[in-house]
């Protein structure tokens, strides 16, 4: 009997599961294209963040087009590209200079005592890595700053995890992401 779905695959479903998330300074950033079989190719300049919440990592990609309508058509006689944004959102549960910084959008930290620094901007690569069985996953954002505000609930029942929104700002002329992976399913070149 055929596949009435017609190329519905269950090993081509992704877990996101024990992943990890790595920040470091966008001019010492040194990402090759990993191969299948060393997908994570971080070199020293990365640092682990260490524990997420167990939502994981949100990822969102939006774009806006604009349809240019005319009065002798009935429909959009053409289409324009608008804003784009890409936007990751997680919480980091460790509380260490690296992530209180980065969830913070920067500052100076000296002595124990942080200051904000709310006029600069923090600019961070950011790579987002995951295993799912013997598939491999690295979603890499060149370039981005924390966005968004920063609320801390503190309780005597629950940890306080540093909520994080990244937006990636990439140069003009460079993409906001590239997603790396081994898995068969991404094997063959296409374009679209």
């Amino acid at each position: 009997m055929t596949d009435p779905q017609g190329g519905a695959e269950a090993l081509e479903t992704t877990v996101g599961a024990h992943g990890h998330v790595f920040v470091s300074d966008p001019s010492e950033v040194s990402v090759t294209a990993p191969t299948s079989e060393d997908i994570s190719v971080l070199d020293e300049t990365w640092i682990d963040l260490g524990y997420v919440g167990e939502g994981g990592v949100k990822f969102k990609d939006e774009a806006s087009k604009t349809n240019i309508l005319a009065w002798n058509a009935r429909r959009p006689i053409r289409r324009i590209a608008g804003d784009a944004s890409t936007t990751l959102g997680f919480e980091l549960l460790q509380w260490n200079s690296d992530s209180f910084l980065f969830a913070m959008g920067g500052g100076d930290l000296l002595s124990g005592a942080f200051t904000p620094n709310p006029e600069a901007d923090d600019f961070r690569s950011l790579v987002i890595a995951w295993a799912d069985g013997d598939n491999d996953y690295l979603l890499y954002v060149p370039k981005g700053v924390t966005s968004g505000s920063v609320e801390l609930a503190l309780t005597q029942s629950n940890i306080t995890p540093l909520p994080v929104e990244f937006e990636a700002m990439p140069d003009e002329g460079d993409d906001p992401w590239t997603l790396f992976t081994n898995a068969d399913a991404f094997s063959d070149d296409v374009s679209a």
